[in-house]
């Protein structure tokens, strides 16, 4: 049987999956074996030490994914295939690594955490009634060697083009790690923070609560720790990696669960990945806000990534707890949960809506009982982990379209009727990405599927959350961006059965003349729509969608594609720009730097200078604060050297604090990344040392602050020539210098006192 004939017959619903493979199982291993050895390619490629690589690879076998699976296999689904049980072993494997790293960082030993995987695989290995939890079970169902190579292809599409194009911009070295998106060096600092703090807080401002997500660094933390690796080489390459392709196979498995054929689980991903907002809005730089994963926000926001893979995996515990519920399964629940509920904060309200909409239609104690459970770790995470803040979250309806007219002005047009109109075009855009789900609701046997149920739960509730809530950064989006895979499952269940009713012989020539067509009629679109932003360029698109629609609707209506080829025309409409969008950025050039870099030249090496050279409880002071050039205001989110030093600031950035944040009050007018510093006494004290040096001002920082260290970049223009008349240089490398306050600089009377 040609793969060609497997992948028909897969599509016209026949039901290969569970059948028992057929000769050695060596063909069923290669997929996995290519992605492997793609992403060594890639990483070696973008100058990824081989040992580095090595050592990370050993851990996540052995430390995670191992010990994880054990778990899973003793606790979860029965039938999952191979690489579903790794995956989902993966994610119970980060989440108990986060506890148990955790404890031991509270107790001072931060290696002790390496005794989890440990004695999990001894005591599987030792208990005869555990030990057999050591092979796969015989039951479950087998993955399909076509639809492997399939998830394999999409993995590899995000090792071969998204990661490319993140490495390129984001060195190991200067001047390749000068420049880095903005949120990288943040996300490095907490690292560092959670490499020797816990609890943690803000590293950036030394004593400022940390209200933020932060089981991701917990878990980097714990990574460098085990293998020595440096944290920045964890970060920028190796830890997201794993976390996407387990997202990718978790996904791929709800959408086997739900549709009922790994075909439309690779399905799934593909438009989870690359189904956007349709690109046809000419007053639009870029496309219109979306939750599609294409692209390299994978890297740019890793914990989303992180975040995603944890849920994913919950979700299928949670089909496992409503097919049979027993003890295991319930705290395999609550583990995965609470892991989610710490690596992003967006996950688990999105449960508690797929789960409350399937209380509707299924009143039984069970999910009564996982949404209780729900609700208590979402009022843990709010009140213990997050401290009570909103971090700038709050209701505010419109918000989102609110943001994108103020960044396209129209003179002419009344702002609240553009804001009600994006809306529109915004839900409408949104709708048509997955407008293949519309078929479900004309099958009501589908509906029988709780988690179908739950799936659209999350996704109405991801959509809601988007229009409805505001923030300062726009980071009501990644409530968005959450729920799309699960809209994503439904549409590709629905194609699925649109395509059931075309005869097998005319699918691929369908598939890829609608996808084909979809795409330029983007194209086409976007060209004739106007370049300003006003009532008629926001909504003539979407009337163009309808009118489209309906057209090919009558044309083929009693043609042999039906149904099925308009909802291929849509999806390949909203996955064009998407497919472009990423060819355009892995052919991009070498990454461009700034005359002015953000990483001056030593940077990274004054800073891991004062890493090794102090001890992990000093507080240094630091002349900068601002990212790039100071042009009229200052762009407060400045954090490399807390994140080169893994030492805590007196002040460095202050723009992510929940201090900061909380000061917003007009969405639309108040910038947060320029807001000043709300200590003006604390910045005084820091700056005088480095401005107007004397001893009084040094002594004032020593005794005050405590503070005992200098990191200075010397490009800074009101940098004083006299910062080492009262302090000891120490070391210095290109633009950066690290000073020590000794107590005699401080006090030179103290020689005195003592003879």
């Amino acid at each position: 049987m040609t793969v060609a004939t497997t992948a028909i017959e897969q599509a016209a619903g026949h039901r290969t999956a569970g059948r028992p493979p057929r000769g050695i199982p060596g063909p069923r291993l290669l997929p996995g074996v290519a992605v492997l050895a793609a992403a060594v390619a890639t990483l070696l490629a973008h100058d990824t030490p081989g040992p580095d690589i090595a050592r990370y690879f050993g851990y996540l076998v052995l430390g995670i994914v191992l010990p994880g699976t054990l778990i899973w296999r003793a606790c979860g689904p029965r039938r999952c295939p191979l690489p579903v049980e790794l995956a989902a072993g993966a994610a119970v494997g980060y989440a108990l690594e986060i506890g148990a790293y955790a404890a031991a960082r509270a107790a001072g030993g931060p290696r002790w955490f390496l005794a989890w995987p440990v004695i999990t695989i001894v005591v599987f290995a030792a208990v005869p009634a555990l030990r057999r939890h050591y092979r796969p079970r015989p039951q479950a169902e087998r993955l399909p060697v076509p639809a492997a190579w399939t998830l394999a292809g999409l993995v590899a599409a995000l090792v071969v083009f998204a990661a490319p194009a993140f490495y390129r911009a984001h060195g190991l070295t200067w001047p390749g790690n000068a420049a880095p998106y903005v949120d990288m060096p943040f996300h490095l600092s907490l690292v560092g923070e959670l490499r020797h703090h816990m609890p943690p807080t803000v590293p950036e401002v030394a004593g400022e609560p940390l209200a933020y997500h932060w089981f991701l660094y917990a878990d980097l933390a714990a990574t460098s720790w085990a293998t020595g690796i440096e944290a920045q080489t964890v970060l920028y390459r190796l830890a997201v990696l794993p976390m996407a392709a387990a997202f990718t196979i978790l996904v791929a498995a709800l959408g086997r669960r739900v549709a009922g054929s790994w075909w439309a689980g690779a399905a799934a991903v593909a438009l989870a990945y690359l189904a956007g907002t349709p690109d046809l809005f000419g007053w639009r730089d870029s496309p219109l806000p979306s939750g599609a994963l294409a692209g390299t926000l994978t890297w740019l926001s890793p914990t989303q990534t992180f975040g995603a893979a944890l849920f994913a995996a919950l979700t299928l515990a949670v089909a496992g707890v409503l097919r049979r519920a027993t003890p295991a399964r319930l705290l395999l629940v609550l583990v995965l949960l609470t892991a989610v509920s710490g690596a992003k904060a967006t996950f688990v309200p999105l449960l508690g809506a797929g789960l409350a909409l399937l209380l509707v239609f299924r009143r039984d104690r069970v999910v009564l009982a996982l949404l209780a459970m729900t609700a208590a770790v979402l009022a843990f995470a709010q009140f213990v982990v997050f401290g009570g803040a909103s971090q700038g979250m709050s209701v505010r309806p419109g918000a989102l379209a609110a943001w994108l007219v103020s960044t396209h002005p129209a003179p002419g047009d009344d702002p609240a009727r553009l804001t009600v109109a994006v809306s529109v075009a915004l839900g409408a855009g949104w709708a048509v990405a997955f407008a293949a789900a519309g078929v479900l609701l004309l099958r009501r046997g589908h509906w029988k599927n709780p988690m179908a149920l739950i799936c659209l739960g999350i996704g109405l509730a991801s959509a809601g959350a988007a229009l409805l809530f505001g923030h300062p950064g726009v980071s009501q989006l990644y409530f968005l961006r959450g729920g799309w895979p699960y809209l994503a499952v439904l549409a590709a269940a629905g194609l699925r059965a649109a395509l059931a009713r075309v005869p097998a012989l005319v699918r691929p020539a369908l598939i890829a003349v609608c996808l084909t067509g979809g795409a330029a009629l983007a194209v086409e679109t976007r060209s004739a729509a106007g370049p300003a932003l006003t009532l008629d360029s926001a909504l003539a698109p979407v009337a163009i969608l309808a009118g489209a629609a309906a057209l090919t609707a009558l044309a083929v209506l009693c043609s042999t594609g039906g149904v099925a080829a308009v909802l291929l025309v849509l999806a390949g409409l909203c996955a064009g720009p998407q497919v472009t969008g990423q060819l355009h950025a892995y052919s991009g050039g070498p990454h461009a730097i700034p005359e002015v870099p953000e990483v001056p030249r030593g940077g990274m090496e004054a800073a891991r200078w004062l890493r090794a050279n102090t001890g992990p409880h000093e507080v240094v002071a630091t002349n900068v604060h601002c990212r790039g050039v100071r042009v009229r205001h200052c762009d407060n989110r400045h954090f490399w050297a807390s994140a080169y030093s893994e030492r805590r600031m007196l002040v460095e950035g202050w723009g992510y604090t929940p201090t900061n944040l909380g000061r917003v009050v007009d969405y639309q007018a108040d910038r947060y990344t320029t807001f000043i510093f709300w200590d003006q006494a604390r910045l005084a004290a820091n700056d005088a040392v480095f401005r107007q040096p004397s001893r009084e001002a040094v002594r004032r920082l020593l005794t005050g602050h405590g503070v005992r260290w200098l990191l200075v970049d010397e490009r800074d223009p009101l940098l004083s020539d006299d910062v080492g008349r009262y302090t000891a240089l120490r070391f210095r490398a290109g633009d950066c210098a690290v000073y020590q306050i000794t107590p005699w600089a401080a006090n030179p009377d103290i020689f005195s006192l003592i003879v």
